[in-house]
């Protein structure tokens, strides 16, 4: 009877805590808002009157999805941005062999604007990702997606969650 209780208690509490991480959410904070995915949590958070950033990063020590969410007032240059964002990955200690491409419009997706697709190796694990810089309301949006390699199939769902998701005021 008591290992029934036991049986129960266990196996009731993974269900209740869902047994994947924190739930998917609505987040919302100074103009911007988006969906973050199921398993990932917001961090960083850092707010100033020009500029805003977050991160939105997979939970778990395994994990390596990463999005930079940076947003600033009025109209900033979208090939600047990229390119500025992309020399600072380079720049980086702990990255080696970084390589991107040129700065392109954003293809098929009825934002105006750009973005850079890159790959780097840190800790020795190969990395890639993309950034892209657009209006957002009325704010410069950067948005930054990277992991390493071996988790890019477990990464796309949250990435294209939180890009199709944003909306700015």
């Amino acid at each position: 009877m008591i290992h029934r209780a036991i049986y129960l208690l266990f196996f009731g509490g993974l269900l209740l805590s869902g047994c994947g991480g924190s739930p998917e959410a609505d987040f919302s904070s100074h103009g911007i808002s988006f969906t973050k995915p199921a398993g990932w949590k917001v961090t960083d958070e850092e707010y100033t009157d020009e500029a805003n950033t977050l991160f939105v990063e997979k939970e778990g020590m395994t994990s390596s999805g990463l999005v930079l969410v940076q947003w600033y007032s009025g109209p900033v240059d979208h090939k600047v941005m990229v390119e500025v964002y992309t020399e600072s990955l380079n720049a980086a200690e702990e990255t080696t062999g970084f390589e991107r491409s040129d700065a392109e419009p954003i293809p098929d997706t009825g934002k105006s604007g750009y973005q850079i697709r890159y790959s780097f190796r840190t800790f020795g694990l190969p990395h890639s990702g993309k950034c892209l810089s657009y209006e957002c309301g009325s704010y410069t949006i950067l948005l930054g997606f990277q992991g390493a390699d071996e988790d890019q199939d477990a990464n796309a769902e949250g990435f294209k969650l939180v890009e199709e998701s944003i909306v700015c005021e």
